[in-house]
């Protein structure tokens, strides 16, 4: 499951990051199951929020669509971002 994190700085609540989370039984999750898959360290145009989540296959990948803002840090006038996941995906260390 790919979802928004939820940040909080000096100014207010954010989505500062999209994480995802794996379970084997959609009806257990354990929350110690997560990785960080996109924010501002791997996402180098983003200034602040990242964040919407959408996943869609192609072919032997994941095309991952977000949004986030490269003029501000607002929740308005974002822009859309396209990142590429193998497939299959790899649990972190």
């Amino acid at each position: 499951m790919f979802t928004n994190h939820i940040g909080l700085d000096q100014q207010d609540e954010y989505t500062e990051s999209i994480w995802v989370y794996w379970s084997r039984d959609l009806n257990h999750w354990d929350p110690k199951n997560r990785a960080i898959v996109l924010d501002r360290s791997n996402c180098a145009w983003a200034k602040r929020s990242i964040g919407m989540p959408s996943v869609v296959p192609v072919g032997k990948r994941l095309a991952l669509f977000y949004d986030s803002s490269s003029k501000n840090g607002g929740n308005m006038g974002r822009d859309i971002g396209l990142a590429w996941l193998d497939v299959p995906l790899r649990l972190p260390k």
